[in-house]
């Protein structure tokens, strides 16, 4: 162990109850966001009265000048143990498969095919040569490990195995490697890496959640060190923007691919020393306008982000948004004004909001809230104490579109639980609506991408209907959405619900109508609705709204990504 600088010896401090808790929530994450069954999560977590680390015990090489010791690990309760089962049962059968050739599992086995190979090459000048590879198993680094199951399952033609992702079982692998144990004479111990490499391009919570970016420097593929994927021409022009977490204090760069890749290849002993120039972003504003009517302590927000990004127009995201909300905001007006549709006004006050820099990190929303929750906010109807409910309004107009309602059982799990019952019910609002209109809907998940997530880390329930924005539309969600629209309406499969997210294509002729018409039509149901309520603080919050609110918590688990996860319903 010296030798190979490759463990870790934390001295007297078992790291068991954290391991425990850490694999437990990293399963759940997993199956929360459905990317393993119920039954997979059951089978898989750990139980903590059961778990034990594992032993580093001595075996000796009789056979070798000296007697040797064979180092070998006992795991069988370790907390990764039925992880790592699962995955040979998985992955066996295509390792089995692929080389079954080239592969001597036994003495006899090798006796079978040396005899079958000397019947034809085996000459009185032949020589055989044996090899002993030492520290074999610290030599194989770990992500040279994940690239070869990787391949194994690329090799076999496979995306997923059992209903789970290749990504997923990557991420499994890479947390039973990163995860490595073992408890000798007294100590405890770990395996050790120094610059982490995040696997696929960080977008996925299981990617971070193995645990191995802890104290470390992260590199990631287009996702702290960020360098581009290499897609450009020249492989080096550095990516533009950066979309970052919640109130985050974690210090970005974008490095050019050369870079990225020269520090992916040294990694083990790279070392990095940056400078950046700092400057303020200029002319970010938000613009807000209330209803003249309705108690201003009791405010129904609804908001869109204003802004795009500079690839394109931005039509569909979001100038759908934008013209959307502005559209249901000069109806109500004019109904509220005119006296001879006897319209009555709604006892809560509306406030339409239009957001800035979304596209940057949600920052207009994020601040807007942030000032809301300072305690020197003392203007009625400015604090946060102030809002019920927020709903928004991200890409209504997609040409492949889905109805994706926002589904709230998938709301992190740092949620407050504040926001829950009224985010859900404003869920089944959204469906009910779309039931009742004989429309189809996906659900959308609301781990995070657009302007509702302060308000949700804060404490408020929210809602959104959108379209979808670069996820594939499946080819059970085609089929499910032609069978109530009609065959021939339910889509392209295999293809993105925007093909022009974030593109210069999105622009006028990349608006669907009929899309665009009935999610605008759910939004105005949906302020309807929630208007008419005679008491909607307690339909949403039963026992009670908070008035005194804690400033949104910089370390909030929430994924500032606009790519929809979405899954038909």
């Amino acid at each position: 162990m010296r030798k190979t600088k490759a463990y870790e010896d934390l001295g007297i401090t078992n790291p068991l109850e954290s391991l425990v808790e850490r694999t437990n929530n990293f399963l759940l994450v997993l199956w929360v966001n459905k990317h393993i069954s119920q039954s997979q999560y059951e089978k898989l977590k750990v139980n903590k009265d059961e778990a034990e680390l594992a032993h580093l015990y001595f075996l000796p090489k009789a056979h070798k000048q000296g007697t040797l010791l064979r180092p070998m690990v006992s795991g069988l309760k370790s907390p990764t143990i039925a992880i790592s089962k699962w995955l040979d049962g998985l992955l066996r059968p295509l390792f089995n498969r692929l080389a079954s050739d080239i592969t001597i599992a036994n003495g006899a086995q090798l006796i079978k095919q040396v005899e079958k190979w000397s019947a034809k090459y085996l000459t009185p000048a032949t020589s055989f040569i044996t090899m002993d590879v030492t520290d074999l198993c610290t030599m194989i680094p770990q992500e040279g490990g994940i690239t070869a199951i990787k391949i194994l399952i690329e090799t076999s033609g496979l995306k997923q195995i059992d209903g789970v992702k290749k990504e997923i079982i990557l991420a499994l692998a890479r947390f039973v490697m990163t995860n490595n144990y073992f408890y000798l004479n007294g100590s405890y111990y770990k395996q050790i890496k120094g610059v982490v490499a995040i696997p696929n391009l960080g977008c996925q919570d299981t990617d971070w959640t193995n645990g191995v970016v802890v104290n470390s420097v992260a590199l990631v593929k287009r996702g702290l060190l960020i360098y581009n994927d290499g897609t450009s021409s020249d492989g080096f022009n550095p990516i533009q923007g950066v979309r970052n977490n919640l109130n985050t204090t974690i210090p970005a760069y974008f490095l050019s691919y050369n870079l990225g890749m020269q520090l992916v290849n040294g990694v083990d002993n790279a070392s990095v020393i940056m400078g950046i120039n700092v400057s303020d972003a200029n002319g970010i504003g938000n613009i807000c306008a209330d209803t003249q009517t309705g108690d201003e302590t009791k405010t129904i927000v609804v908001g869109a982000h204003s802004d795009g990004v500079p690839a394109g127009s931005g039509i569909n995201d979001n100038g759908s948004g934008t013209v959307g909300i502005l559209l249901l905001a000069l109806n109500l007006a004019r109904l509220f004004q005119t006296s001879s549709l006897q319209y009555s006004t709604y006892q809560y006050r509306i406030r339409f909001c239009w957001w800035g820099a979304e596209e940057l990190g949600l920052i207009g929303a994020r601040y807007h809230v942030e000032q809301a929750l300072l305690p020197s906010t003392n203007i009625v109807g400015e604090r946060l104490q102030d809002y019920l409910v927020n709903l928004n309004y991200d890409m209504l107009a997609g040409p492949n579109y889905c109805f994706g309602i926002h589904d709230s059982s998938t709301v992190p799990l740092t949620t407050p639980e504040t926001a829950l019952n009224g985010t859900r019910r404003i869920t089944d609002l959204f469906r009910q609506w779309f039931n009742k209109q004989k429309l189809p809907w996906s659900n959308s998940s609301l781990g995070g991408g657009s302007d509702y997530v302060p308000f949700l880390a804060a404490g408020i329930a929210v809602g959104e209907v959108n379209t979808g924005a670069g996820g594939i539309k499946s080819a059970n969600e085609r089929d499910q959405y032609a069978t109530v629209l009609g065959t021939g309406n339910g889509g392209i499969a295999n293809a993105a619900y925007d093909p022009c997210y974030h593109q210069q294509c999105d622009r006028i002729r990349n608006i669907n109508p009929f899309a665009y018409e009935k999610v605008v039509k759910s939004a105005a149901h949906a302020i309807e609705y929630l208007g008419r309520l005679n008491d909607l603080e307690k339909w949403l919050y039963p026992q009670g709204q908070p008035k005194n609110f804690e400033l949104v918590n910089r370390y909030q688990l929430y994924n500032i990504h606009n790519d929809l996860d979405l899954n038909w319903a």
